[in-house]
């Protein structure tokens, strides 16, 4: 039998080495090997557990990268508010998939703020991840991500993979969709990059939000340390946010979609990874040390409520919603809530949304990759920024929908002593290929 992984370093290397003209006649070359290579090296469950007699054959995990707490998806789900464990992708999927906190599981990387080249983390090594545990319980399970930096941190997880450049909602559900329909019990992990830099949605709904597309609104360009909160970055902001909803709208349209095939037969999660700010706090946000730089927009950096609070629905096929109630709900309790409704066993930490959070719980935001570490922490009413490095504080009250008021007064001394004290970290990195940069770099993740 050939040596699969072989034939993917050598075809990979040659990817590597081709120069940039040729990039997008090879691209598909690089995913589909990356892909398969995936399927080669996939990591088998090193855990038995057992499936519960009631749990549904199938169960999909639906991630809408860059979702903002204010943008709720318009599809026949009733959605709550958690907190992401991460302020990028790449973390906070490794908390989706493990229960664990960022600086629990380590797959944190900060950029060093005299640093061209943006850090990519380590991939996590345990094979107790939902991916696993559910292999193991007798599912069969596929990845299906939009673009490749989820893919990055779950690499080999999965039974079956597809990653691809920068692919549409529509064809990412229309892969997952012909793989499902081959097997009758599935986990499946999609991940949506459709409002995620470039923002670029089908023309009709471009149409129906009535944008200025002479402005070059699929990237955040030169905005993102220059704005200045006059009238044309006012107007520059106004018209992003068009763009984004009218993204919003189309991803609406292909969940739903979704949902109608498979809600009688499947347990459905859908969130965002993040969220993404778009200049709410560029004045304050220059106070903290950024390698990009960047301000007040965009993932990655200092966790503001537009970046840390995220949409979230777990339905089961009979109807039955949970949300967290109570007190702050996390990313981190997805495994938890799920293999709770699903396994015999239960593998993860985490809150189990089955139950009502404890209102004084304290849930946090970290990992930024972007210059120095800042975490946010939420407790009741109110939340904080810290960034140890700047010796800087943000803190305030918690407003229902989106944001924070802080000019609230607030004892941020007691918040911030909640956070986890593990702070800057340069050394945790892997190495990236040439080509898998220039792939980043398209996305808005490199200089």
């Amino acid at each position: 039998m050939p040596d699969k992984s072989f034939s993917y370093k050598i075809a990979s290397s040659v990817v590597n080495k081709i120069p940039n003209q040729v990039e997008e006649i090879v691209a598909p070359l690089y995913y589909y090997y990356n892909s398969k290579s995936a399927d080669w090296n996939h990591q088998s469950p090193s855990t038995k557990y057992v499936k519960q007699d009631s749990a549904p054959e199938h169960v999909l995990v639906l991630i809408i990268d860059a979702l903002r707490p204010d943008a709720e998806p318009d599809v026949d789900l009733e959605f709550g508010r958690a907190i992401t464990p991460g302020s990028w992708t790449f973390p906070a999927i490794t908390s989706l998939h493990t229960g664990q906190y960022p600086h629990e599981h380590g797959s944190i990387a900060h950029t060093p703020p005299e640093e061209e080249d943006h850090a990519i983390p380590k991939q996590y090594e345990s094979r107790n991840t939902l991916a696993h545990v559910f292999e193991s319980a007798g599912y069969s399970t596929y990845s299906g991500c939009a673009f490749i930096v989820p893919f990055l941190a779950t690499n080999g997880w999965y039974e079956q993979n597809r990653v691809y450049a920068d692919k549409s909602a529509q064809t990412v559900i229309s892969d997952y969709l012909s793989w499902r329909r081959k097997h009758s019990r599935t986990f499946g992990y999609l991940h949506l990059g459709d409002l995620h830099n470039p923002i670029e949605p089908p023309s009709k709904y471009i149409d129906k939000h009535d944008i200025d597309t002479t402005m070059f609104l699929s990237e955040f360009g030169k905005w993102t340390d220059e704005y200045d909160g006059g009238e044309e970055a006012q107007r520059y902001r106004r018209e992003r946010m068009k763009l984004y909803h009218a993204a919003l709208d189309y991803v609406s349209d292909e969940v739903n979609k979704l949902i109608d095939e498979i809600q009688n037969d499947t347990m459905i999660v859908v969130g965002g990874d993040h969220g993404e700010p778009h200049f709410e706090h560029w004045q304050r946000d220059q106070r903290i040390t950024d390698s990009r730089p960047s301000y007040g927009v965009g993932h990655g950096g200092t966790p503001f409520d537009e970046l840390a609070r995220v949409p979230v629905s777990i339905q089961t096929p009979d109807g039955e919603t949970y949300l967290p109630e109570g007190g702050w709900g996390s990313l981190i309790d997805i495994p938890n809530t799920i293999s709770a409704l699903t396994i015999e066993q239960q593998p993860f930490g985490g809150q189990n949304w089955l139950s009502s959070i404890p209102a004084d719980r304290a849930v946090f935001c970290e990992g930024a990759r972007y210059g120095v570490e800042r975490k946010a922490v939420y407790q009741k009413d109110e939340m904080a920024i810290r960034s140890k490095s700047d010796d800087v504080t943000f803190a305030g009250k918690v407003r229902n929908d989106s944001g924070v008021d802080f000019s609230a007064d607030i004892d941020e001394d007691a918040l911030i002593s909640l956070l986890p004290q593990k702070w800057d970290d340069f050394e945790g990195r892997s190495k990236t290929g040439e080509f898998a940069k220039s792939q980043l770099k398209a996305l808005g993740y490199t200089q």
